[in-house]
C-alpha cells in the first residue's frame, strides 16, 4: 500500500458531524479510526515517520484528542509528552495561550518547565526538539500559535 493509498484509506475512516458543537460547525469525529487497531496503528506510524530521525525529546499534544494521539506518537519517537490543557487543569506554574475560534474564544495553559531549552518546537516543520500534535488539525492557522508560545 503506497502512503498516499494508506492516507486515503484513513481520510474514510473520519466521520463528518455536520452543525456539532454549534450549526456551521463541521465536526472531525476519529472514533471509528480509533476504534480500528489497524487504520489506528497506520495513523500513528504515518503521523510518525517523518520525525523518526529528528531526535525529538517531546511530544506536545493539546487536550483531548491530541493526547489520544500524542502519547502513543511520543512513544514510537522514544520522546517525553507535554499535554497542553484547558485553563485551571495543570497544578504547576504555566504559560497561557488565548485563541479565536469559530464558535467563540479559549485559552490552553502548559507547564513552564514542561519544554526545556533547545526542546521547542512548532508544530509541522519540526524546528527544535519538539514535536506539537494538534486537537485540531488547524490549531496553529488558527491561532498564529505554537506551544512554545506558552511557555
Amino acid at each position: 500500500m503506497t502512503q498516499a493509498v494508506a492516507v486515503q484509506d484513513l481520510y474514510q475512516a473520519i466521520r463528518d458531524v455536520p452543525d456539532f458543537p454549534k450549526p456551521g460547525i463541521m465536526f472531525k469525529d476519529i472514533t471509528p479510526l480509533l476504534l480500528d487497531p489497524g487504520r489506528f496503528r497506520r495513523a500513528l506510524e504515518l503521523m510518525a515517520a517523518p520525525f523518526e530521525a529528528s531526535q525529538v525529546r517531546r511530544v506536545v499534544s493539546i487536550e483531548s484528542r491530541g493526547f489520544l494521539l500524542g502519547a502513543p506518537i511520543a512513544l514510537l519517537l522514544d520522546a517525553g509528552l507535554v499535554p497542553i490543557r484547558k485553563p485551571g487543569k495543570l497544578p504547576g506554574a504555566r504559560g497561557r495561550v488565548e485563541y479565536a475560534l469559530e464558535y467563540g474564544t479559549d485559552a490552553l495553559e502548559m507547564h513552564r518547565d514542561a519544554v526545556g531549552q533547545g526542546e521547542a518546537g512548532a508544530g509541522a516543520r519540526g524546528a527544535g526538539r519538539g514535536l506539537h500534535v494538534p486537537d485540531r488539525a488547524r490549531f496553529s492557522q488558527r491561532t498564529g500559535a505554537a506551544p512554545e508560545r506558552a511557555c
